[in-house]
């Protein structure tokens, strides 16, 4: 169990952070980074397009599943863009883009794609006539609208660096890590904001993310897909599903980030950093600010989610936490094992004062089986539709099937992502602290096919068992 510092101004105990996640009142943010005041009260969708005058949203997505490489996340720009606080957009697929789609729009957002050439004329036409276009590893037709000669060759896995200091201010200045290929285009009139980097420490003499005018709109480019790289970064590697890479003797989430996240960069929030790029290039081939909600009410900078699993403890321990919280103005919530403490009358008394009880499933005869027997149990004696969860000792199943699985049981978001191991140390020797999936914030996950899943992920940073003295990693 765990005990809240004083490292934030504002604490929400995660049911109400899902209820504000679904209303769309609250975007997740991290604390260090900065950005413009946001619009507040953006109204939905239609309503907004339809106060405008103009009957469309001004923000275009555009994505391709059938686009040359097989990546299917480019949908998944629209939950980065829902992350970022962003909510006046519409998402059509490639087979929908044509001039008249684009009457009216302020920018598109193009995933990778395999546009043809009526619609490579559509884009650059629009973009030649004030519009806007940020694209993902964008096709060869489209270079000479983006200042870009031919791509020649591929960088996969690689690092990017922000090198403008404006649309890079206050971000993080070194280098980050992308997964996925990256197209290596050549400068034709563009202006490079990130580079790309072969490995941590080695640049290419080819750009990252690039900004250019073309007749009087303006358009940028990203040369790896940022949705790609953000589901990668955030998920780990699918190639390590259902191994054990750490040798433990266990699968779990931990292990879908064995040799897939530079632990010399775990304590930056990669993808959340890269996403915040995106936004500001946005802004800037949009030639307006982006209307966005802040990440958390009241403008807070920070949000602290406070949680610890439960395992046959005496009511007495629960206790200890909940004034120790109490003291902060603080709740938490706690993950209670199968067939153990408290009794339903005192738990309900502590759901009164504010904290959250949810199950703590073990699945050692299988996920599914797990799920059932906790959740029926948990439902059965406190009479209490559970709406998040950590398995018992971050067991996992899969890439993203435990995430389908939980989603199935109801379950909104789920916290089994979690900063721990043996292995975790950054080159030094060091504990590699922070932000093992390159996020600090709560997104969907998105299944091998790119569809999105309803049900967020939400790392766990600090974790006693990693940092507590004399429990280290003996505890899990």
């Amino acid at each position: 169990m765990k005990e809240l510092r004083q490292i934030s101004q504002l604490r929400l105990q995660r049911r109400t952070l899902l209820k504000a996640l679904a209303a769309g009142a609250v975007s997740p943010f991290l604390p260090g980074l900065q950005r413009a005041p946001a619009v507040f009260g953006v109204a939905p969708l239609t309503q907004r397009a339809a106060a405008a005058g103009t009957g469309v949203a001004p923000l275009l997505v555009i994505y391709d599943n059938a686009n040359p490489s097989g990546n299917p996340f480019g949908a998944y720009l629209q939950e980065i863009l829902l992350a970022e606080g962003i909510r006046d957009f519409e998402v059509h697929p490639l087979a929908d883009l044509n001039s008249t789609l684009l009457t009216g729009r302020r920018a598109v957002l193009l995933g990778e794609a395999a546009p043809s050439a009526s619609q490579i004329t559509a884009l650059t036409s629009f973009v030649a006539n004030g519009g806007g276009l940020v694209a993902m590893r964008p096709a060869a037709g489209l270079a000479p609208v983006l200042g870009l000669s031919a791509p020649s060759g591929t960088l996969a896995e690689g690092y990017m660096k922000i090198t403008d200091p404006t649309l890079g201010a206050g971000l993080y200045a070194d280098t980050m890590q992308y997964h996925g290929a990256a197209n290596r285009y050549g400068l034709a009139g563009a202006t490079q904001i990130a580079q790309l980097y072969s490995n941590r420490t080695t640049s290419t003499t080819t750009p990252a993310v690039t900004l250019a005018a073309y007749g009087s709109g303006q358009a940028a480019m990203f040369s790896y897909d940022l949705a790609r790289s953000v589901v990668l970064t955030r998920q780990g590697n699918p190639a390590n599903a259902n191994l054990d890479k750490d040798g433990d003797g266990y699968f779990r989430t931990i292990d879908l980030y064995y040799g897939w996240t530079d632990l010399d960069r775990s304590s930056v929030p990669q993808a959340d950093i890269q996403q915040r790029l995106l936004v500001r290039l946005l802004g800037t081939v949009m030639a307006q600010p982006v209307p966005a909600l802040w990440f958390f009410p009241n403008a807070a900078p920070t949000v602290a989610v406070v949680t610890g699993d439960a395992h046959a403890n005496p009511d007495s321990y629960y206790q200890t936490e909940i004034t120790a919280m109490t003291q902060h103005s603080a709740t938490m919530t706690f993950y209670v094992s199968e067939a153990s403490n408290p009794e339903p009358s005192t738990l309900a008394n502590w759901l009164a004062q504010g904290f959250d009880f949810d199950p703590h499933p073990y699945v050692d005869t299988g996920y599914d089986s797990g799920f059932n027997s906790a959740f029926s149990w948990f439902e059965s004696t406190f009479s209490i539709t559970p709406r998040t969860v950590r398995t018992h000792m971050v067991r996992w199943f899969g890439w993203a099937d435990a995430a389908t699985i939980e989603a199935n049981y109801g379950v909104q978001m789920e916290f089994n992502s979690y900063q721990w191991g043996t292995w975790l140390k950054t080159s030094s020797g060091a504990p590699a602290l922070g932000y093992l999936s390159g996020s600090g914030q709560p997104m969907r996950f998105a299944d091998a096919s790119g569809n999105l899943i309803p049900l967020y992920q939400q790392h766990t940073n600090l974790v006693d068992e990693f940092l507590a003295p004399g429990v280290g990693v003996a505890g899990l």
